[in-house]
């Protein structure tokens, strides 16, 4: 891995062009987060994804040297890759050592920085066995749009309160209230159903 300062500096990879089927070359390029300046640095993109308990199994060849990553980071690399000019990726399955505690407490201390500055955050859910998960983000969007609150939640239980921090309750009247209200809008994947995905539990 580039040589760098843990306390100030973080490792951006810059994934080579390529398709589906092409292999994964990458180099890694030190970043100076803090102080973060945007006239001397260079613009990249944060991931935010869910670990899963996966162990490092897969080699990642990142300056000609492999780099042992999990499936799931692999997965996003492979998504995320351009087919056409490069990418620059922030992910800590990769950009951090992950066998080096001295490095990854201060890399920890400089998370804030790392998000702050990125261009974008793209935040990965693994929706598989979700069955039309798209369509779950846009009964989350309906339902901001719509107003939803608290009270309108309890006039749905007609002062009936002992279910109300029941999850099953609130499963079937947020159902019932959207549904009143945006008979239209037919979803087969609720926002609660896409809740259950790991990242909004645990996000790395």
């Amino acid at each position: 891995m580039c040589d760098f300062d843990p306390d100030s500096q973080i490792r951006i990879l810059r994934l080579c062009p390529g398709d589906a089927a092409s292999p994964l070359p990458a180099t890694f390029e030190a970043l100076t987060i803090k102080p973060f300046n945007s006239s001397e640095s260079f613009a990249f993109e944060a991931i935010s994804y869910a670990w899963e308990r996966q162990p490092p199994i897969i080699d990642l060849l990142v300056d000609q040297k492999p780099v042992r990553i999990s499936k799931i980071v692999h997965q996003i690399l492979k998504n995320l890759r351009y087919t056409l000019r490069a990418r620059r990726l922030w992910i800590d399955g990769v950009c951090v050592d992950q066998a080096n505690k001295i490095e990854k407490q201060s890399q920890v201390a400089l998370m804030t920085h790392v998000y702050r500055n990125a261009v974008s955050v793209i935040i990965w859910l693994n929706v598989a066995g979700l069955e039309d998960a798209a369509e779950g983000f846009q009964t989350a969007i309906a339902w901001l749009d719509s107003g939803f609150d608290r009270d309108s939640l309890l006039s749905l239980n007609k002062g009936v309160r002992s279910n109300l921090f029941e999850p099953s309750f609130h499963r079937k009247t947020l159902i019932s209230w959207f549904r009143e209200r945006h008979p239209g809008l037919k979803c087969k994947s609720p926002f609660h159903e896409l809740t259950r995905v790991e990242w909004f539990t645990v996000s790395g």
